[in-house]
């Protein structure tokens, strides 16, 4: 039987949100609400309950309920991290604090929070990365290699798995991103095309005989058309539809939750391809590609022709479905189609240069020029007819060959206004954001895909979802001991530590941690005076450690200031700076670098009073 653990979180009801609350607005209020929080464990591929264990990736949920109401609150987000139980760990208030302010967890925990990328190789190889680590030796956290390359590649937040259709449709492959673990799947099925969905759409998986059917239930078979069947989701990240159409002939639009069909037409004409919008509607492209055409679930045999002036093979749309673009990969014609108007308001066209890929955000359209060595990024907002496209550049550091593949190398980071360019040649994700359609900045930050030539990049968010109202749901690797599920919901300061424990070895290879005790030689630290703050490393024994020379940044928990301090060693051996706050409240310490075999387990807060 297993016990859930639980315990009680005091949540902060706090009239002025602030971007960090520290313990003088705590002592402050008198309104509080009480939550009980519940942990429980389930198989991330079965969802049945089970007991962690070292080495298996194991599924978190955590429940979350208002004690004096018994109902679930609403508009939270959770981050969280595990950590090892030990002597000196930080309470979870502090711990919770160092985080948000770092926003990193401390070092040797497993962090819960942020995405992961999954990098599908020329080479047929598939690396996990971690792009919080993208400045250590390896920024790899699993990998596999799969026989021959894939026909299709779709990822699965719920199951924590990557998915592919091997080579010629012999069944699919799952890989666990956590363990790097390979399974097969479907080996006596007649030859599969393609495999999509994930989140709350569920699994579905498309044959070259015209059928599909869902990954739990391969005998619930539905028929599309005829031909090999290509899936498209929709425009719209949240919404639950899926599109499938066959190469011979044949339409269906259906929830991928509950199968739900919203269109089935079988005798649909052949399709290039097309755009699913979140009503339903879809923006095809015939087999032909001299037009488009705008398709409506409640009569999707009279369908609104849009001329594009070019053959066009791929189409994409915005999330809200009010603009999409006609293009071909390696052609450098495309146009912009105002849905509403069902008309061309602006056709593009590059010179020297050829387009690989295009997607969208909410408020921008990405160009992807691989040979012309930059991504373009179009304002929707300026999207008019009768005006000419404003396309701002962006350069990506060099020119490199078309890419094999046509798709999962633009990819939009949801629900961020950010988009990942992948260069395949030079291994680099280059991180693009819409607030580069002023100044034509270049790329500030970049991800290296190391471990082959990408081919295909798809994306996975490895932070709490909330799949109930108040159940939180994630899936982690957690090493064997007993451990500690640290919860925060950042602004408001909710904040709770859940113990439990994992069966299997210890992990003895962790990072050498340190702890840090600061004494600032009196019985309070002033501020607006200049104060001499002592500071001394310890091992886990609780042993001194010399380190002769420490820069500290040392932000406010509760302003926008941010300080530096630099810490000599005395000839009593501890570290000794001196530092200046402003004003009164928490602020942080946090070492910028450290000798390379010494990690700090986690930031330390210090207070400050008038």
């Amino acid at each position: 039987m297993i016990h859930p653990a639980t315990r009680f979180i005091a949540a902060l009801v706090v009239a002025v949100i602030s971007l960090a609350v520290g313990p003088e607005i705590a002592g402050a209020q008198d309104a509080r609400a009480s939550l009980a929080a519940e942990l429980d464990f389930f198989d991330p591929e079965t969802h049945r309950p089970v007991r962690p264990e070292a080495g298996t990736a194991v599924g978190l949920r955590v429940s979350l309920t208002d004690v004096t109401t018994g109902r679930a609150p609403r508009g939270l987000t959770v981050a969280g991290w595990v950590r090892s139980k030990a002597q000196g760990n930080t309470s979870c208030e502090e711990a919770a604090q160092a985080f948000r302010v770092t926003a990193q967890p401390p070092v040797g925990s497993v962090d819960l929070n942020g995405i992961l990328l999954v990098s599908l190789n020329e080479d047929a190889s598939v690396g996990v990365i971690d792009p919080k680590l993208n400045l250590q030796s390896s920024n790899m956290i699993a990998a596999a290699n799969l026989d021959g390359s894939p026909l299709a590649m779709a990822v699965d937040v719920r199951s924590f798995r990557a998915l592919f259709v091997n080579a010629e449709g012999a069944g699919i492959s799952s890989l666990s991103l956590l363990t790097g673990a390979l399974k097969q799947h479907f080996e006596r099925q007649p030859p599969l095309s393609d495999v999509a969905g994930g989140n709350e759409r569920g699994i579905w998986v498309g044959r070259v005989d015209g059928h599909i059917f869902p990954f739990d239930a391969p005998d619930a078979l539905r028929r599309v058309g005829d031909g090999a069947v290509t899936f498209r989701k929709s425009s719209e990240p949240e919404s639950p539809l899926l599109a499938a159409f066959a190469d011979q002939g044949g339409l269906l639009v259906f929830d991928g939750a509950t199968g739900r069909a919203v269109v089935d037409a079988p005798q649909f004409e052949p399709l290039g391809d097309l755009a699913l919008l979140q009503d339903g509607s879809a923006i095809t492209v015939p087999v032909s590609g001299r037009v488009a055409r705008i398709a409506y679930p409640d009569a999707p045999g009279d369908s609104i022709d849009v001329p594009l002036g070019f053959k066009a093979r791929r189409v994409v749309a915005s999330p809200d479905g009010r603009y999409a673009i006609a293009y071909t990969p390696g052609g450098a014609a495309a146009v912009v189609i105002d849905v509403a108007r069902a008309e061309v308001v602006q056709p593009l066209e590059l010179t020297d240069s050829t387009l690989a890929e295009v997607t969208f955000t909410d408020d921008a359209a990405y160009l992807l020029s691989l040979d012309g060595g930059f991504a373009g990024l179009i304002d929707l907002s300026s999207v008019s007819p009768g005006r000419g496209a404003q396309i701002r550049k962006i350069d990506l550091a060099r020119k490199s060959a078309q890419p094999r593949s046509t798709e999962g190398l633009l990819v939009p980071l949801w629900p961020s206004p950010q988009v990942l360019a992948v260069s395949p040649e030079t291994q680099t994700g280059w991180l693009l954001h819409d607030d580069q359609a002023v100044g034509e900045m270049p790329p500030m930050d970049s991800v290296r895909l190391r471990g082959g030539v990408p081919s295909r990049v798809a994306v996975i968010d490895r932070s709490f979802r909330e799949t109930d109202p108040g159940v939180f749901e994630t899936v982690a690797l957690v090493p064997g001991g007993d451990h500690e599920l640290v919860l925060t919901t950042g602004i408001g300061g909710m904040t709770a530590c859940l113990d439990f424990r994992v069966r299997g070895p210890v992990d003895m290879q962790q990072a050498n941690l340190v702890t840090l005790s600061v004494d600032a030689g009196q019985g309070h630290v002033p501020a607006g005076k200049d104060v001499e703050i002592e500071l001394a490393f310890h091992d886990s024994s609780g042993n001194p450690i010399a380190v002769d020379r420490v820069e500290f940044l040392m932000p406010s928990l509760s302003s926008s200031w941010i300080g530096r301090m630099t810490a000599l060693r005395a000839p009593d051996g501890k570290l000794r700076g001196r530092v200046r706050f402003p004003h009164p409240g928490p602020y942080a310490l946090q070492p910028l670098a450290l000798p390379e075999n010494l990690h700090l387990k986690s930031a330390v807060l210090l207070e400050v009073s008038s």
